[in-house]
């Protein structure tokens, strides 16, 4: 089964989702995301997320892409007919990212890819929102602050970070929020922020 995508300009994507049968898929299925304009190049396997309420049978499929996709067309394949090919509602495959220009716009530096060992966090302030200077946003595949702070150490611009509980402000699923500069904190139940000492 082959579904195709073609973003308009150079964007981040985090993860992409896709909906399939979980009957003959399992739990999970074995996906190939490719550009031949770009040589991008991944193969990966998903991992099994909600299912239909009404229809167990039905689920998410998520898998991690974590990479800036340049403009091109890009064909998700799968050797499984068990993916939807209905192409409405939750049928349609989702890509989580933020475009890459939001980041030029907001810091003017290049992107250094520091050694995320040699960074140190301030640890999880629960209950905090540093709210504002955000360069890039995108979902989790599950709901762990942590993964929001690691984000933060990997990238050199990054100095503080908020993850945003899921079914509290901004839906089903949990969300990092990454800043280039230390926001003020702010008392609030629906997330969990960090920031990265000496920086």
């Amino acid at each position: 089964h082959v579904q195709q995508f073609q973003p308009e300009d150079q964007t981040y994507v985090s993860s992409i989702r896709v909906w399939y049968n979980s009957q003959y898929g399992g739990d999970s299925l074995s996906i190939l995301l490719f550009s031949p304009d770009n040589d991008f190049f991944l193969s990966t396997k998903t991992k099994i997320g909600n299912c239909d309420p009404n229809q167990t049978q039905w689920c998410e499929g998520w898998f991690e892409v974590d990479n800036s996709l340049p403009v091109g067309n890009y064909f998700l394949i799968s050797e499984s007919k068990a993916i939807c090919q209905d192409p409405s509602g939750n049928a349609t495959i989702v890509i989580f990212g933020a475009d890459s220009n939001i980041e030029s716009q907001l810091s003017p530096e290049p992107i250094v890819e520091p050694n995320s060992s040699t960074r140190q966090a301030s640890g999880l302030e629960f209950d905090v929102d540093r709210g504002g200077s955000d360069y890039k946003n995108f979902d989790l595949l599950s709901a762990d602050p942590l993964l929001c702070q690691n984000a933060c150490l990997r990238e050199g611009k990054c100095k503080a970070w908020t993850y945003v509980k899921p079914n509290t402000q901004q839906g089903v699923n949990p969300r990092c929020w990454l800043k280039y500069r230390i926001p003020d904190a702010k008392k609030a139940d629906c997330c969990i922020s960090g920031f990265i000492l000496g920086e």
